[in-house]
């Protein structure tokens, strides 16, 4: 009697979630790094401070990219993160982004190599990492060179990042495309700011990113309206600023 006492009073006062929502991506600090360090991504926390701040459980996890947002589309899971509206234009997006993602060229500090057009490449190879997506137009020069190493390097496996600056600093490649804000963090992680250069983005304008929601999902637009007015309240009381900053990052939108 006493046994299912205990029990019953551990049911009663055990939390209750309105919904467990299930985040998907692959690793791409700081949008969304590994789940088991102390900084999950910036993303992540912004997600989570939104749904969980309205009753919900959130559980992320990372996966295959491709297979995230297929798995997620079928309703398996719930949402992706770090996701443009051309990656899975069919989801549901909060109405505010919560990241901002540009490709740029990144060279030695002393190198006088820069980025002007496509049609204008200086000499020397690019890296890039395999299967990635920089756009349309360098994706095109990516495979009609692919097989020129004087022109371009493809690394994979899991530290991709890691590998491009040791093949730089080797004189193996004149440069390689990469994120800004994931430069700009492991150089920060690293306390190291002089790392690289920027040497011109393959794109004029930045693209937003998103914590995306699975179009089968009957609660899509819900969580995604939690998601963008967190995002809108985090950037107005100043919270923003100070999560970003522990990432080695600024607000991309002044």
């Amino acid at each position: 009697m006493k046994r299912l006492a205990l029990i019953l009073v551990g049911l009663l006062s055990a939390p209750a979630f309105a919904d467990t929502i299930t985040l998907k991506a692959d690793v791409w600090c700081p949008y969304n790094c590994d789940p088991a360090e102390a900084q999950p991504g910036f993303m992540i926390e912004v997600a989570k401070a939104a749904l969980e701040g309205a009753g919900n459980k959130v559980e992320y996890s990372t996966m295959n990219w491709a297979r995230a947002i297929a798995e997620t589309r079928q309703g398996s899971f719930t949402g992706i993160v770090g996701a443009a509206k051309t990656d899975a234009p069919d989801f549901v997006f909060p109405t505010t982004a919560l990241g901002s993602s540009n490709n740029c060229f990144w060279t030695k500090p002393d190198s006088a190599w820069k980025y002007e057009s496509l049609d204008k490449m200086q000499p020397g190879a690019i890296g890039v990492i395999k299967d990635y997506s920089y756009g349309e137009a360098f994706d095109k020069y990516v495979k009609e060179n692919a097989k020129d190493p004087k022109k371009v390097d493809v690394v994979s496996g899991d530290n991709p990042l890691e590998l491009n600056l040791k093949k730089l600093q080797a004189g193996r490649i004149a440069a390689f495309v990469e994120d800004v804000s994931v430069v700009k963090h492991f150089m920060f992680k690293n306390k190291n700011d002089n790392l690289v250069k920027q040497a011109g983005c393959i794109n004029d304008a930045d693209t937003g990113l998103y914590v995306a929601f699975g179009p089968k999902n009957p609660k899509a637009n819900e969580y995604a309206k939690l998601v963008g007015d967190k995002m809108d309240a985090m950037r107005k009381d100043g919270s923003l600023k100070t999560l970003l900053a522990k990432y080695g990052l600024e607000d991309w939108k002044k």
